[in-house]
C-alpha cells in the first residue's frame, strides 16, 4: 500500500540546508518547511552525516537538535540522478535543490514537472499560491479563451507532472446533450497543463457512475478525452477513469495544489463557455501556502487523508472485479495494468 506521508520531500545539499536554516529572515517559508513539513535527504552519507551531527557546535547539527527533524542521508540517490536525472519525476511532492545555474534548474522543472531549485538562487515563495473566486450565475469572465483559461491565465502555476480528479457529479448534470462537467474538464486541462513536458503526464479521473451513463458511454468517454489531450499538447497522457463511490469535497488534486470547486467543476456553460452555468467558489492552495501563520492541518495533510480514502475505496473495487461481482455502475478503465493496477503517481 502507498505511503500518504503529509510531509514533502526535500532533497539538498548540506551547503543549501545550512543556508536556509541559519538565514531564517531571508528564507521564513523554506526555513519552517524544512523544520516542520519535510523529509530532509541530504546529499551525504551515514559517515559524512554521523560527523557533522557529532559536532554539536556547528549550524548544521544545532538547527537539527533545536527542531527534532528527520535528516535522511541520501547520497546513493543524488549519485544516481547524475545518471538519470528523469527519477525525479516519481518524487511528485518533492523540492529538489541542487548547484547547478537557475537556468538549468529551471529547465529541469519544466521537463519533469516537479519542483527544482538553485542553490546559487534560492527562492523562498516556491510553494506559495493561494485564489479564491466567487462566481454568480450568468457572469461572462472575459478574455480570448474559454472561461477556465480566462479565469487561471494569470495565476503562477508550479510546475505539475500528475492530476486527479475526484467528484462523484462529474459526471451527472447534461445540457443539449453535452456534459456539463466533461466539458468543463477540457477546459480546465487546457487552463492548467503545462505546455511542454519530457515525460508522461498521469491523469486519474474518480466519479460515479450516473443514470445517464453506461459502461459503453464511459469508454467512448474516455476515448474522446485521450483524443482531446493528443490534440491540445505534444507530450503523452496516462488517463484512467475508476468509477466508484468518491469523497465527497469536490478537487482535484496536483503535485503541489488542489483545486476545490464548492459545487464541483460544472463552473461554465458548455456551449457559451466564457458565461458561468451556476453560483460557484473556486479556490486553488498550494499543499502548503502559509507554513508560518497556519493552524490546524495543512493542505497536503488533508490532501493525504483525502488520497488515503480514494486508494482504499479503489481496492476495494478492485477486489469486487477481480472476484467477478457483476455491477456496470463500477467500472476501472483506460491505461491500467490487465489487472487494473493503477498507476498515477500521486498515488504510488
Amino acid at each position: 500500500m502507498p505511503i500518504f506521508e503529509p510531509k514533502i520531500e526535500v532533497f539538498i545539499g548540506r551547503d543549501a540546508l545550512e543556508t536556509i536554516a541559519v538565514f531564517d529572515d531571508d528564507y521564513p517559508h523554506l526555513h519552517n518547511i524544512l523544520k516542520s513539513h519535510a523529509i530532509i535527504r541530504v546529499d551525504l552519507n551515514d559517515t559524512e552525516l554521523d560527523e557533522i551531527l557529532s559536532d554539536g557546535e556547528n549550524d548544521f547539527s544545532q538547527f537539527c537538535l533545536r527542531n527534532d527533524i528527520q535528516v535522511v542521508p541520501f547520497k546513493e540517490y543524488f549519485s544516481s540522478l547524475r545518471e538519470n536525472m528523469a527519477q525525479i519525476a516519481d518524487r511528485p511532492h518533492a523540492i529538489f535543490f541542487f548547484n547547478i545555474p537557475i537556468s538549468e534548474a529551471n529547465e529541469l522543472s519544466s521537463k519533469y514537472g516537479v519542483i527544482v531549485q538553485s542553490e546559487m538562487d534560492i527562492q523562498d515563495n516556491a510553494l506559495q499560491l493561494l485564489f479564491r473566486k466567487n462566481l454568480d450565475k450568468g457572469e461572462i469572465v472575459t478574455g480570448a479563451s474559454d472561461g477556465w483559461s480566462n479565469l487561471l491565465k494569470e495565476i503562477p502555476l508550479p510546475p505539475i507532472n500528475s492530476l486527479i480528479i475526484s467528484d462523484n457529479y462529474l459526471l451527472k448534470n447534461v445540457d443539449n446533450g453535452a456534459f456539463i462537467g466533461f466539458e468543463n474538464l477540457k477546459m480546465l486541462l487546457n487552463a492548467i497543463l503545462p505546455n511542454t513536458l519530457d515525460i508522461t503526464f498521469h491523469i486519474l479521473i474518480v466519479t460515479r457512475m450516473h443514470n445517464n451513463l453506461s459502461p459503453q458511454k464511459a469508454n467512448k468517454l474516455y476515448e474522446e478525452l485521450k483524443s482531446y489531450l493528443r490534440r491540445i499538447r505534444s507530450y503523452n497522457f496516462q488517463l484512467e477513469f475508476v468509477f466508484n463511490p468518491t469523497i465527497h469535497p469536490r478537487k482535484i488534486f496536483s503535485n503541489y495544489f488542489v483545486i476545490i470547486g464548492d459545487r464541483g467543476f460544472n463552473l461554465f456553460h458548455p456551449k457559451y463557455n466564457t458565461k458561468v452555468h451556476s453560483d460557484n467558489q473556486i479556490s486553488i492552495s498550494s499543499i502548503l501556502h502559509d507554513t508560518i501563520n497556519v493552524y490546524g492541518d495543512t493542505v497536503l495533510a488533508i490532501s493525504s487523508k483525502d488520497l488515503k480514502k480514494i486508494w482504499n475505496s479503489y481496492i476495494e473495487l478492485r477486489e469486487q472485479i477481480t472476484n467477478e461481482v457483476n455491477d456496470t455502475t463500477k467500472m476501472i478503465i483506460g491505461d491500467i495494468t490487465p489487472d487494473k493496477h493503477l498507476r498515477n503517481r500521486l498515488i504510488n
